[in-house]
């Protein structure tokens, strides 16, 4: 720590040396020669513009003059050896304003001092390490003038959503609206004077009612009756008037000055009477005993039994072919024939459960209500459940008859009104199935063709009946199409399937793609190219309407209606454009159209006598498809009537929604022109798909029903008129036969009085129906 002229002198190194002389060979790394600028300014090394690296021609003159000029200890110490006095470099007095700059402090560095953490001179337009390193020098924004910038772009954006909520809250469900009124008073109006318009000529479209249900308002597990109906989806027609019921209460309370705001569901009474559970009429909240008596080996005289098999084989198996008819029948006739027969418990399960649903279709005949204790019905169930369900049945692993078990259950229950119940079963039963590969083409050597074929249909059995539930309950469908590579059945009767024409079709996958190809949209798989042209006529030539041909056909239109199911009512679709609303719903029409035109002549209604369809499979395909127009034109029906829109009229897309609207009415017109002027039992039950038609009545009832407030007063199309008022007949007269029907009956009833009531409105129907609706409340 002593002065540092007593220290010896200190003489540069030869490395030193040799790195001072060879400077010019290295790169420039700024970071190094930053950090290191104190060494480097010992040595005389000055850290900055390049040029000013230069290698002097004499070095040894160069190290003296240094040496002289940073040293004065060794200039004195060699005038003290005798040597030539040397010149004493006389510093210069520090500049004050150069000594200010170097210690003033930057407010603002540029974006390269700043990457680097180095000082910044902060010089404009170049700072002094940047103009010596011959970097480009950047300023950008300061953190306060970013802080204004992304204010003002944020502003800008809650300008452009404040004025897009108030073109589309008039348009929104009032529930909807309400929400949207709320959050713009909460808002306020904006201070600044935004006029921009949107660009986008189809932003006012409800993207709302485009998509499927992505949050749920209720707690489905509240009580018993919210656990019974469960969740709902928006593609259901129990949706569908619920949300009209919300809509006539909005506009009751906007009238009166209430809202539902002033007004929370605090009571477990308000929960009940504003759930969706309101306007269900489906049976699950009621309880379906197993009766204690009822013997399981027990059986029915063999001409009831014979009736109920043959009824169940006329009227159900067409759409589920779960079992083969020839089969089944033969062994019904040798289990009465002989008394030392003893069939396994689950054959006798799958013969109850056929009595069961062929009893519940004989109880529509007469004026019957649900099942009751004693009931004929109930016993067959009682027997088929203890039979085939019994208490470790879910732990067993599947065959074939316990799929065939689980579908006829799911069946059985749909027939009798528990959708819920018929849904969860239904899904038990694809697993089941799955389970055991009937998804996937069969090619193994130890499967009969004959056998493949029925454990074609009992799959695609399955495929329809779950899509027919989802479809009621509004609830997602499970079945991924790309897991699937079953084929289509031949369109064949069971007894032709010795004939080597039809032989040759179940064995050539290609010919059968090519021959469903005349047939149905899509079969399943690609259809060749090239395949053999001759095999495809010769089974052209005998192909005939027949019942297979029917499933196949009502399987093809099932299979668009789930595809439409996906692409309209699926959640994600709310984040989709307007446009790619369009697309689907133009898809989905067009989808519908092909397959009507490729439908089998055998199978086409006939116009005449009001469109009423005698045959049995072309009433099951024209009720099937009105209902899947519906559900692809329902989206647009809010849409119905509406007068063009200045801002829309050129586009065109007013004119897109109003026709594919009006679609959605003229389904449900024609699909109540099906039904007979006046209410018939027989054709109800026995050419009717019994099981569902009040499921195809609802949902074209709910349809005109939501059309009806779009209307001004005395403008309500004659057609739309004339078809609820038919099915306010029917409902009514179903209504005496099945509690099911009676709670429909009674939803609907209050819905249209509550349309009659409304200000400046006319009854739309007779005060006949409504009257005779209050008998069921």
């Amino acid at each position: 720590m002593g002065d540092e002229h007593q220290r010896p002198p200190r003489r540069p190194s030869i490395a030193v040396n040799q790195l001072v002389g060879n400077l010019d060979s290295f790169p420039l790394l700024s970071d190094s020669t930053t950090t290191s600028s104190s060494s480097a300014s010992a040595t005389g090394i000055i850290v900055g513009d390049s040029s000013r690296f230069r290698a002097p021609k004499d070095h040894h003159q160069h190290h003296h003059h240094h040496h002289q000029h940073h040293h004065p200890s060794l200039t004195r110490a060699a005038a003290a050896g005798g040597g030539p006095p040397a010149k004493v470099a006389i510093p210069r007095a520090p500049n004050l304003s150069e000594q200010s700059n170097v210690n003033r402090r930057v407010g603002h560095a540029c974006e390269s001092c700043r990457e680097q953490k180095t000082k910044c001179s902060g010089d404009r337009p170049t700072c002094q390490r940047c103009q010596d390193l011959g970097l480009t020098c950047l300023y950008g924004d300061r953190k306060r003038e970013r802080t204004a910038k992304q204010l003002r772009d944020l502003s800008k954006q809650v300008q452009e959503y404040e004025q897009l909520f108030n073109e589309l809250q008039p348009k929104l469900d009032p529930e909807d609206s309400q929400l949207v009124q709320d959050l713009l008073s909460k808002v306020g109006p904006s201070d600044a004077d935004f006029t921009g318009t949107t660009t986008s000529t189809v932003r006012h479209i409800v993207t709302s009612f485009l998509s499927g249900a992505d949050y749920t308002e209720e707690d489905f597990n509240r009580n018993e009756r919210s656990k019974a109906l469960g969740f709902v989806g928006k593609h259901s027609e129990t949706s569908w008037l619920y949300h009209l019921k919300r809509d006539l209460e909005f506009s009751t309370s906007s009238s009166s000055g209430t809202s539902s705001v002033d007004n929370p569901l605090n009571t477990p009474e308000d929960q009940d009477r504003n759930s969706i559970a309101s306007v269900s009429y489906f049976l699950d909240d009621d309880e379906i005993p197993i009766l204690d008596d009822a013997e399981p080996l027990a059986r029915p005289p063999q001409t009831i039994a014979n009736s109920l098999v043959q009824t169940f084989f006329t009227t159900v198996y067409p759409t589920f072919p779960l079992i083969v008819p020839e089969t089944f029948i033969r062994q019904v006739n040798t289990f009465y024939a002989s008394s030392f027969v003893r069939p396994g418990r689950r054959w006798l399960a799958i013969l109850n459960l056929v009595f069961a649903t062929s009893s519940r279709c004989l109880h529509h005949r007469m004026q019957s209500n649900s099942m009751v204790a004693n009931d004929d019905t109930l016993v067959y169930f009682s027997r088929a459940w203890k039979l085939g369900m019994k208490a470790n049945a879910l732990l067993d692993h599947p065959d074939l008859q316990q799929v065939q078990i689980e579908g006829l259950l799911a069946i059985f229950l749909l027939a009798s009104g528990h959708v819920n119940r018929a849904w969860r079963i239904c899904g038990i039963a694809i697993r089941s199935a799955t389970a055991m590969g009937l998804n996937l083409r069969s090619e193994s050597n130890y499967v009969t063709l004959a056998s493949k074929e029925s454990r074609y249909k009992v799959w695609w059995s399955l495929y329809t009946l779950e899509t027919i539930l989802g479809n009621m309950t509004g609830r997602p469908l499970n079945l991924e199409r790309d897991f699937c590579t079953t084929p289509l059945p031949v369109p064949f009767e069971e007894h032709e399937y010795t004939d080597q024409k039809v032989i040759r079709i179940m064995t050539d996958h290609k010919i059968r793609n090519s021959l469903l190809g005349h047939v149905i949209t899509r079969p399943v798989g690609e259809t060749p190219a090239t395949v053999d042209a001759q095999s495809v006529r010769n089974a052209m030539e005998i192909l005939k309407p027949n019942m297979t041909l029917y499933f196949v056909c009502y399987v093809d239109l099932t299979r668009i209606i789930r595809e439409t199911v996906e692409t309209l009512y699926a959640p994600e679709i709310v984040q989709n454009s307007a446009r790619d609303a369009e697309t689907a719903i133009t898809d989905a029409n067009a989808k519908l159209d092909t397959w009507l035109s490729k439908l089998p002549a055998g199978f086409r209604i006939s116009e005449d006598e009001g469109g009423v369809a005698h045959d049995r499979y072309s009433l099951g395909l024209a009720l099937h498809y009105y209902s899947a127009k519906m559900l692809a034109c329902k989206p647009c029906l809010h849409y119905f009537n509406k007068p063009p829109s200045s801002t829309l009229s050129s586009s065109g897309d007013d004119t897109f929604y109003t026709r594919i609207a009006a679609s959605c009415v003229q389904a449900a017109c024609r699909m109540l022109d099906l039904f007979p002027a006046e209410f018939d039992g027989t054709w109800l039950n026995q050419l009717a798909p019994w099981w569902c038609m009040l499921h195809y009545t609802v949902q074209a009832t709910a349809v005109l029903l939501i059309v009806f407030p779009l209307h001004p007063p005395g403008s309500i199309p004659n057609a739309a008129r004339q078809a609820l008022e038919k099915a306010a007949s029917w409902l009514n007269e179903m209504a005496r036969r099945d509690l099911a029907s009676q709670r429909a009956c009674t939803v609907c009833g209050a819905l249209l009085a509550k349309l009659s009531g409304m200000a400046g409105r006319t009854a739309v129907v007779g005060e006949g129906y409504l009257s005779e609706v209050r008998l069921y409340r």
